[in-house]
């Protein structure tokens, strides 16, 4: 799978596509929810042509993931960023 990077963007630059995909279902599940801010359907197939390299993200989309990565992690305990992502909480939020 492809690493996204994006000048400008904290989150996703230091993300692998395994990553990206993990964090946006853990905003499925925890975000989500409470937060009815975006089309799933859509975004999901987005996120899923990006990290896999079909298309091309624009600065506005790795913005969008970026948001959903972060409001994804902030959901997290650090324990749980070590456990599934071995990475500090402070790391994802840090860029």
């Amino acid at each position: 799978m492809a690493e996204l990077t994006s000048k400008g963007s904290n989150m996703i630059s230091c993300a692998t596509s395994t990553t990206i995909i993990s964090l946006w279902q853990t905003f499925l599940e925890r975000v989500d929810p409470v937060l009815k801010i975006i089309h799933v359907p859509t975004i999901q197939q987005k996120i899923m042509d990006v990290v896999t390299g079909r298309v091309s993200a624009s600065v506005e989309f790795k913005t969008l993931i970026d948001a959903i990565c972060y409001s994804a992690v902030i959901t997290m305990s650090v324990e749980e960023c070590q456990r599934f992502h071995n990475k500090e909480r402070e790391e994802f939020l840090s860029g």
